[in-house]
């Protein structure tokens, strides 16, 4: 804001100034324009500028409140407006998804009140018709877009006015009109209902969480602790699908005349709901499971809890919020348990069990070995006794072979030297043979010249000479023993 005592200003195109002059009169300058002021006061507006997916909040100083879909632009003027904003609008991505849409009309026109609920008519956003300085902005019609899709609306009467409560169903893009309250529903975030902790409960660390796009399928996390027969537990988180089929009134009240859709209660947490409701069949589950079917038979655990049928009080709850979770939501008939924790007691005791089942294996396995080692080791001495055997019968047979040898070179050197001695013997033979011929033909011709042998063997000379011929006969006794004779005959 400046004072121009005298001057000009220049507004450039894209720009727009609020002037008062000395008697306080006020006009818009929308520019490009040279404004020449005396004693004037300046103040440049602030543009504002919704896109396609937004809308303007424009709230006027004579207290109406418009709603201007983009795409749009338009400058704040304090001469006419009190504030402007740019909201978003709700986007429904699809046909899982709703708004609650609640619009409040007098009595004296509820012949038009079904008129309203569809798009309201275009209008030329700017300031009264009698000043064109404050600009117009471009706008689209305000309100559901045709493409949503309205539920049959449902009225709350008053003395006063009437209530109107529609849905409008995705697909679409859904811009309010000024009527319009988007009802805001306050659940529990699934993990939050996760078995929190104490100190999370003290110091309320989990809080519900406000939205307004609700969501007609999907899915709710819920962790519970369930006991066991034998004094353990364990905590099993379900993933429980859902379906809300309708929101029908089912709370009335007589005092006032009103009804009210469950869902639609300001206090209302159908998380909280259900984990209560789930809380409590848990308790009941406690005399059906123990820890040794926990632990050895898991997969029936599983079987029991993925039983729509194993929850009555989270089945009643479930009716009671308007869902629908005994029948095939989103592809699937039952509830779904992804994760199974034992308790921290019966962790220990597994562990244990676990810890002397792989001691006791340990020891089997090292008695195994030991076995197989020692069984190697028999085998071992039993090879080198086969080995050992095999080479003494090996050692026989080639002594056996070798005598055998030995033998027959014995029996051949035999026969040898026997071949040898029969041919000495027969050359022998064949010298004494001519050596007795010898005696004999002296023997022969000493009886042919009738020499008395008795006479001449007596005789010195006669033994001599007989000596010498008689000696060589091997029949005859030796010559040494003819010399014994000759001498003592000497």
């Amino acid at each position: 804001i400046k004072h121009v005592s005298i001057g000009g200003r220049t507004i450039k195109d894209g720009e727009a100034a609020a002037i008062w002059n000395a008697k306080g009169e006020h006009k818009q300058i929308i520019g490009p324009k040279r404004e020449f002021m005396v004693n004037s006061t300046i103040r440049f507006l602030t543009r504002y500028r919704a896109q396609s997916h937004q809308y303007l909040k424009i709230s006027h100083i004579d207290g109406r409140v418009e709603h201007v879909p983009g795409p749009a632009s338009i400058f704040q003027n304090p001469a006419y407006h009190d504030s402007i904003s740019v909201e978003s609008a709700y986007r429904l991505g699809s046909s899982s998804e709703c708004l609650v849409v609640c619009c409040e009309h007098d009595n004296d026109n509820n012949n038009n009140t079904d008129d309203s609920l569809g798009n309201s008519s275009s209008k030329s956003f700017g300031t009264d018709d009698k000043s064109p300085k404050e600009g117009t902005v471009a706008s689209t019609t305000c309100g559901t877009p045709s493409s949503c899709s309205l539920s049959t609306p449902s009225r709350m009467s008053t003395s006063e006015n009437v209530v109107i409560t529609r849905l409008i169903h995705g697909p679409t893009l859904f811009i309010p009109k000024p009527s319009d309250h988007v009802h805001t529903f306050t659940w529990s975030n699934d993990e939050h209902y996760s078995c929190p902790t104490q100190a999370q409960v003290q110091t309320q660390q989990f809080l519900p969480q406000s939205f307004n796009i609700l969501h007609t399928s999907g899915k709710i996390s819920l962790k519970a602790t369930i006991p066991t027969i034998d004094g353990f537990s364990f905590d099993a988180t379900l993933i429980v699908p859902y379906k809300i089929k309708s929101i029908t009134p089912l709370d009335v009240d007589e005092t006032n005349g009103t009804d009210g859709a469950f869902l639609l209660q300001s206090n209302v947490d159908v998380t909280k709901e259900l984990y209560d409701a789930l809380l409590f069949d848990t308790q009941l589950l406690g005399d059906t499971f123990s820890s040794e079917v926990l632990k050895s038979k898991k997969e029936d655990v599983v079987s029991a809890l993925s039983k729509v049928e194993t929850y009555p009080s989270l089945l009643k709850a479930a009716i009671k919020c308007g869902l629908h979770i005994g029948e095939t939501i989103l592809n699937e008939t039952s509830i779904q348990v992804i994760k199974i924790e034992v308790c921290s007691s019966l962790l220990k005791q597994i562990d244990q069990e676990q810890r002397l089942a792989a001691n006791l294996q340990s020891e089997v396995t090292k008695k195994s070995l030991t076995t197989k080692i020692c069984s190697m080791e028999m085998q071992e001495q039993r090879q080198k006794v086969d080995d050992g055997v095999a080479l003494k019968r090996m050692q026989i047979v080639a002594d056996d072979a070798l005598d055998i040898e030995h033998f027959k070179m014995k029996m051949d050197a035999l026969e040898r030297q026997m071949t040898l001695e029969l041919r000495q013997a027969k050359v022998a033979r064949e010298v004494r043979k001519v050596e007795e011929e010898g005696v004999l033909e002296f023997l022969g011709r000493m009886k042919q010249l009738d020499i008395d042998m008795t006479k001449f063997m007596t005789t010195y000379g006669g033994i001599k000479v007989a000596g010498q011929i008689i000696g060589q006969s091997a029949l005859l006794p030796e010559g040494d023993r003819w010399e014994n004779i000759i001498g003592k005959t000497k």
